[in-house]
């Protein structure tokens, strides 16, 4: 799949031409040895919420021809050349320390997965862990949560789904925490694995308004971490995340960039960690290590 070309303003806004990508680029996903795959389908402008909701609406037609089809091929992986250990070994620190920690009111650690998609990472991550985990998932398409619900909510009892818009997530996510739990909620790990990709498609995206929103729901304590799997972004995005972060005093994120994990070789993708405070932390990522001051 192509870089996106990005064009940053000084009004922090990202502004892209509209585009169209062809999702079966990626020809290790779920394409079994006659090419079959329920996921190849005609381009279409990825910062659409209708054309999301035709791509997994079409994508649950299972071909007549594959009777002995199952669950597995309903998933699909954005920028599968990633494995999820990079995920799981650089979050690891921060659900370990909130696992510990006794400013965490008792609270099981969490994940917060925005624009999820049909991804097989919320699975993978629900059991990933010494400890207990609550994980949830928001996309904005109603049938793709529908569809993750019927595969998951059963095998993975931490796991809730939220339909949502990103760009308005300390309101959905409110609006979901407090009918299910009575209380605002904020989460120790965010994660965007090839949302931001998406959003870029549109004309006028805000990557500040993504960023702050993303930060209303992302726990003060300093092992809150974001997780930012993208296409490379460019010196401009980098300096808006980074003066983004310094909003808030006293609640700062701190992000270090193209951290040298498995599957971003030749700059086919970037994997970008911001987290909270002062605080040093040694992540090893896929017998990479990086230290952070």
């Amino acid at each position: 799949m192509a870089l996106l070309h990005q064009v940053v303003s000084l009004a922090f806004h990202v502004h892209r031409p509209k585009l169209t990508r062809n999702v079966s680029i990626q020809s290790n996903n779920n394409v079994n040895d006659q090419g079959y795959s329920r996921w190849k389908q005609a381009p279409f402008d990825f910062s659409s919420k209708q054309g999301w909701e035709e791509f997994y609406k079409n994508g649950q037609i299972t071909s007549p021809s594959r009777e002995d089809d199952d669950n597995s091929s309903l998933e699909y992986e954005w920028h599968s050349h990633i494995p999820h250990s990079a995920i799981i070994d650089t979050i690891a620190p921060s659900i370990e320390a909130a696992a510990n920690s006794s400013s965490n009111y008792g609270e099981l650690p969490s994940i917060l997965i925005v624009g999820c998609g049909n991804s097989s990472l919320p699975r993978v991550l629900h059991d990933a862990f010494d400890y207990p985990v609550r994980i949830t998932c928001l996309d904005y398409s109603k049938v793709c949560i529908d569809m993750i619900r019927q595969m998951y909510s059963e095998s993975c009892p931490r796991m809730d789904f939220v339909v949502g818009d990103a760009m308005k997530l300390r309101e959905v996510i409110s609006e979901h925490n407090t009918l299910n739990s009575g209380e605002e909620y904020h989460y120790d790990v965010v994660i965007d694995k090839g949302l931001m990709d998406a959003l870029m498609c549109g004309e006028g995206f805000d990557v500040g308004n993504l960023q702050r929103e993303v930060e209303k729901v992302l726990t003060c304590h300093p092992w809150g971490m974001h997780i930012l799997i993208c296409f490379p972004l460019i010196t401009g995005t980098k300096d808006i995340l980074n003066e983004l972060g310094q909003e808030n005093y006293g609640l700062n994120l701190f992000w270090r960039f193209d951290l040298p994990v498995e599957g971003c070789e030749n700059g086919r993708a970037s994997f970008n960690v911001g987290k909270r405070g002062l605080w040093k932390l040694d992540v090893e990522v896929v017998a990479s290590e990086t230290n952070w001051n």
